[in-house]
């Protein structure tokens, strides 16, 4: 098993599921935990790759407010331009992991 983008215990996983639900603006926003990875995928309906990205880096800033002592990872992808479909559009995210500060 890989180990989550950010080194959470299980106690603070549904913790910040729960801080990304809070800090998205629109309805239409969801979030997804992928607990055979450890990874969070937050899927915007009709979001362009610098829109997504001003959207993450809010997100992480709020993430790093609530837990401070965590360290995380973040990439943005689009489709068609990133991926047809949903498997290649997460590993083109895995491959662009960079570091939230």
């Amino acid at each position: 098993n890989r180990r989550p983008p950010s080194r959470f215990g299980e106690d603070e996983a549904p913790l910040v599921f729960k801080t990304l639900q809070r800090a998205l603006f629109r309805s239409s926003d969801s979030t997804f935990w992928l607990q055979d990875s450890g990874e969070y995928v937050v899927l915007m309906d009709d979001c362009d790759l610098p829109g997504g990205e001003r959207v993450a880096k809010r997100l992480l800033e709020t993430l790093h407010e609530e837990f401070p002592n965590l360290r995380f990872l973040w990439s943005a992808v689009t489709g068609p331009e990133s991926g047809t479909n949903a498997r290649e559009l997460l590993e083109n995210a895995r491959m662009g992991w960079k570091p939230s500060s």
